[in-house]
């Protein structure tokens, strides 16, 4: 506890000198630390004191008590009476803030090497959740774009579709930068296509949620919403797709598409949602299209009433990590970075209750809980806390690729993790048999 009391005056210091760095303290604040023993009985008596007055109510009562503990000797003392000193204790390891280390390595696009020694300090539990719930604006939170993929002239949906004579099936994908920002051969659509012998019509946009956005209208004659709903709707007929037709790559291969052929249709959401601050659900009105749950819920209603032979997975958002705009400082992660209206894990929840009650139709792809990305091994996996390396795509490739041959009727044993292993395509696949379950 002493430990910990010293960590809160750093951090509300920390906190307090950033400059309008737009975090917010909501309920109880912070970020768990690493190993940090205390240089004095003294200094950690004083920390423990001023993380009494610090650790309460409101980003005001907060900055108040860490004002008034900076004009008192022991907490002067607490926070390392000169450079020297503190300088001294780092290096004898008896005061490493792992938080500050981890935002250094991470500064630059998360790219820096950490050291297994490093990770190892962090309490990132079992999914890496990096310590207590925040609160921060997702104004001030970095959302990285990227820029698309150049392609060669003339390829629109058979880069993916290849047409060859052991195709198995066509998969459609509306989702959003996992699929939108990555459209060549190391990209998810791609890497899908190839294992699941698919052709597969990328109409991912990155940037894009399933529910419409806040200052969007949705009377269907007006429609101007790039959004996961908006999509569906398009697709099924609904309305026309002209409202994406400046989106070149996307609008080319919605023509080349006929989605009667569709056997599997992937909504991949959630992310987006959380950053345009959706909210999750609407208590008056389950078909709020402006709600995460009710754009996914109405989304596979459209595709379902419109091909009712089609069967429809929902992917969820997996492991994510945040870091601040300008800084490059990390705020939080999947599960402690608060919104206003729920962290991240709460938005996979509800995109989930929008599929549920689907199950004539629909499937729920977790990968927060399926795909084994975690703050262990996000240094491998996410190249800026958000998209997937390399390394990433191919491990989401391969759970992808088993569930839909699952869905689609194929035996995959339990223990097979790579699909590539077995010689899947000379079955006889049972899609009703896969849709009992």
């Amino acid at each position: 506890m002493r430990n910990q009391a010293m960590i809160w005056v750093l951090c509300a210091a920390l906190v307090l000198g950033s400059g309008g760095a737009g975090f917010g303290i909501g309920r109880t604040t912070g970020i768990r630390k690493g190993r940090a023993e205390a240089v004095t009985e003294a200094n950690a008596q004083a920390a423990a004191e001023a993380a009494g007055k610090a650790s309460t109510v409101t980003e005001e009562s907060a900055a108040q008590a860490a004002s008034a503990d900076m004009g008192n000797t022991q907490a002067a003392a607490a926070e390392a009476s000169t450079e020297a000193s503190a300088e001294e204790a780092a290096s004898d390891g008896e005061l490493v803030d792992a938080a500050d280390k981890y935002n250094e390595e991470h500064k630059d696009d998360a790219a820096a090497e950490a050291s297994t020694e490093e990770e190892e300090e962090l309490d990132i539990g079992d999914h890496g959740s990096g310590g207590e719930e925040v609160q921060a604006d997702p104004a001030f939170v970095k959302n990285p774009t990227f820029k698309e993929a150049s392609l060669p002239d003339g390829v629109a949906s058979t880069l993916y579709g290849k047409d060859h004579d052991d195709t198995k099936m066509q998969i459609v994908v509306m989702g959003d930068s996992q699929f939108g920002n990555f459209k060549g051969e190391n990209g998810l659509a791609y890497l899908i296509a190839q294992r699941c012998k698919a052709n597969v019509y990328n109409l991912a946009i990155g940037g894009t949620a399933a529910a419409v956005e806040p200052n969007s209208g949705t009377a269907d004659e007006t429609w101007d919403s790039t959004s996961g709903i908006g999509m569906a709707k398009a697709v099924a007929g609904v309305i026309s797709p002209d409202f994406f037709e400046s989106r070149p790559y996307t609008y080319e291969v919605f023509k080349s598409c006929d989605f009667a052929k569709t056997d599997l249709f992937i909504l991949e959401y959630g992310v987006n949602d959380y950053f345009q601050k959706s909210p999750l659900y609407d208590p008056d009105f389950g078909s709020n299209l402006k709600t995460t749950q009710g754009a996914i819920d109405v989304a596979i209603n459209t595709l379902h009433n419109a091909y009712p032979d089609a069967k429809i997975l929902v992917i969820t958002p997996g492991y994510t990590q945040f870091f601040q705009e300008g800084t490059g400082t990390y705020l939080g992660d999947v599960n402690t970075l608060n919104n206003g209206y729920g962290t991240l894990q709460k938005y996979i929840e509800f995109v989930s209750h929008g599929a549920e009650p689907h199950t004539d139709c629909a499937r729920i792809l977790n990968m927060y809980v399926d795909l084994d990305v975690n703050g262990y091994n996000a240094k491998d996996t996410l190249m800026d806390g958000i998209h997937y390396t390399d390394e990433g795509r191919q491990r989401y490739a391969r759970v992808l690729s088993r569930r839909i041959l699952q869905l689609m009727g194929y035996s995959i044993p339990a223990d097979v993790s790579d699909t590539d292993t077995i010689d899947w395509a000379s079955q006889e696949p049972d899609r009703a048999a896969a849709w009992a379950q």
